[in-house]
C-alpha cells in the first residue's frame, strides 16, 4: 500500500532541483542563475500544492475501509511532529524575507538561505501528502502494534474527512503563496525588490501559518470531542428535514403515481397519506433531534456520555455509537425524507423506513446501556451510579416519547403492519449479554 501511495503522482522534488544546481559549477552562481533556480523551486513547490488535490482524489482509498477499524499513527505524526515543524519552516522563510535589503551586499547568502528553506518545506509538506493519503489505512493488527503503541489513535470518518478539508485548505494558501513568490524571482529582482511587491507575498505566509495551527488544534481534539461534532450535524440533517416538512409539499402525481398499483392507491387516498404522513414525520423528526442535541451536550448537568475518573467511555464502545448514528444521519434519516416527496411510490415501503429508525436508534441506545453497564460492573467507589440512573431513565422516557411518534407515523401510511415489530439486534455492543434484544422488549 505504502509503495502504491508514494506512485500517486508525485511532484518533483525540491532537493534534486537544488542539488543539481549546486552540483554544476560549484566554484559560484551568478545572481541570474540563482533567480533561476529559486523561480525554479518556487514553482515546483507551487505544483506540489496545487496537485495535492488530485493526489488525494486519485487513491480514492477511503472506500476500502470500515471505520470502526481505524486506526493509525496519523494524528500523532501529523500533529505532534510534521505539523510544528512546517509552521516552523514558514516562520523562518517569513524572517528571510524580512532580511532582504541586508542580503543586497551578499545575494548569495539570501538565496542560499531561501532555498535550504524551500527544501525543507518541500520534504515536510510531502511527508504530509502522503500521510493523508495513509489517513484511511489501518496498521495490521497481526503486528501486535495497536494495542502497545501510545502513538497510535482511533480514526473517524469525520476526522478523517475534516483533517483532509484542512489540509486542503493548507495546500491553496501555499499555493497561493509559491504562486506570487515564483512570478517576483522570475521577473522580479531579488533581493532588491520592490517593497509593495514583497509585502504582497509576505501577508500570504502568516495566512498559511494560521491555517497549519487549525489543523493542529483540530487534531487535539478527544473523539468524544470529535463525535460530539458528528452529532452536531445530525441536527442539523433533522433541521433540514423539519424545514422541509414546515412547507407545503408540492407532490406531481404524473411523476410518482403508480397506475398499477395497488387498489387503494387512488389519488385521493394518496393525498390524504401523503398529509398524514408528513405531519407524523415532523413529530418523528423532533424527537430524534433531542436525541442527538443530548448526545452532543458537553455542558449539561445530565449526559448520556459521562467525563471524569471512572465514568469514561471506551474508545472502542465510543465507535460503535458513532457508527450508528452515522449509519441514522446519513441513511435511515433521509429514506424519511424520501418516503415523504417521493409519495407514493415510497408509501409501501414507509412502514419498512419507520421500522428501520427505530432499529437504528434502538442500536445506539443498547449501546448506552452496555456501556452504563459496564461502568455498574466496575465496583469503583468514583463511579457516580445516581448519574447512570438518571441517564436511564432519561433513555427511557425518549424512548417511550419515540414509540408513540413512530406508532402515529406507521398508521399515517394507512398500510397494515404489526406492533411491536420485532426486531432483533444483532451486532457487538460490546457485551454479547446484549447483542440479541427483541424490539418489543424496548417499545
Amino acid at each position: 500500500m505504502d509503495e502504491i501511495i508514494k506512485e500517486i503522482n508525485t511532484p518533483a522534488k525540491a532537493t534534486d532541483a537544488v542539488s543539481s544546481f549546486r552540483a554544476n559549477n560549484p566554484d559560484g552562481k551568478s545572481e541570474l542563475e540563482y533567480k533561476e533556480i529559486s523561480a525554479k523551486v518556487a514553482m515546483q513547490l507551487w505544483h506540489r500544492a496545487r496537485s495535492h488535490s488530485n493526489r488525494v482524489t486519485s487513491a480514492n482509498i477511503s472506500e476500502d475501509h470500515k471505520t470502526l477499524e481505524l486506526r493509525n499513527e496519523i494524528p500523532y505524526r501529523l500533529k505532534k511532529i510534521i505539523l510544528p515543524a512546517l509552521q516552523e519552516k514558514f516562520r523562518l522563510l517569513l524572517t528571510t524575507f524580512d532580511l532582504m535589503e541586508p542580503a543586497e551586499s551578499n545575494p548569495k547568502s539570501w538565496y542560499e538561505a531561501f532555498l535550504n528553506n524551500c527544501i525543507e518545506i518541500d520534504d515536510l509538506l510531502e511527508q504530509m501528502a502522503l500521510s493523508i493519503l495513509s489517513v484511511w489505512t489501518t496498521n495490521d493488527t497481526g503486528q501486535g502494534f495497536l494495542e502497545d503503541n501510545p502513538h497510535v489513535e482511533h480514526v473517524t470518518r469525520l476526522r478523517a474527512e475534516k483533517t483532509e478539508d484542512l489540509v486542503a485548505y493548507m495546500m491553496t494558501a501555499c499555493h497561493d503563496f509559491f504562486s506570487g513568490s515564483y512570478q517576483h524571482q522570475r521577473w522580479g529582482r531579488v533581493p532588491s525588490p520592490s517593497q509593495y511587491i514583497t509585502a504582497a507575498i509576505t501577508r500570504r505566509i502568516p495566512r498559511i501559518i494560521d491555517r497549519i495551527a487549525q489543523i493542529i488544534q483540530w487534531l487535539q481534539k478527544s473523539l468524544l470531542s470529535v463525535s460530539r461534532e458528528d452529532w452536531k450535524i445530525a441536527i442539523e440533517e433533522c433541521d433540514d428535514l423539519l424545514s422541509l416538512l414546515a412547507q407545503p409539499i408540492r407532490f406531481k402525481a404524473d411523476r410518482y403515481y403508480d397506475s398499477d398499483g395497488e387498489p387503494d392507491d387512488s389519488r385521493t387516498i394518496t393525498n390524504n397519506t401523503k398529509g398524514n404522513f408528513a405531519r407524523a414525520a415532523v413529530h418523528l423528526m423532533i424527537i430524534s433531534r433531542i436525541y442527538f442535541n443530548k448526545l452532543s451536550r458537553s455542558t449539561n448537568s445530565q449526559l448520556l456520555i459521562f467525563v471524569g475518573p471512572s465514568m469514561e467511555i471506551g474508545d472502542h464502545q465510543l465507535k460503535l455509537l458513532l457508527e450508528g448514528t452515522e449509519k441514522l444521519n446519513y441513511e435511515l434519516i433521509p429514506s424519511i425524507r424520501y418516503a415523504v416527496t417521493r409519495w407514493p411510490t415510497r408509501r409501501r415501503g414507509a412502514v419498512d423506513d419507520v421500522v428501520n429508525l427505530m432499529r437504528g436508534f434502538m442500536d445506539c441506545s443498547a449501546i448506552l446501556e452496555t456501556y452504563w453497564d459496564s461502568l455498574l460492573k466496575k465496583n469503583d467507589p468514583l463511579v457516580d451510579r445516581q448519574t447512570i440512573e438518571d441517564a436511564r431513565q432519561w433513555l427511557n422516557a425518549w424512548t417511550s416519547l419515540f414509540s408513540i411518534a413512530a406508532r402515529k407515523a406507521m398508521d399515517a401510511t394507512d398500510r397494515a403492519y404489526t406492533w411491536p415489530p420485532e426486531i432483533r439486534i444483532g451486532r457487538d455492543t460490546g457485551n454479547t449479554a446484549n447483542d440479541d434484544v427483541l424490539m418489543e422488549d424496548q417499545f
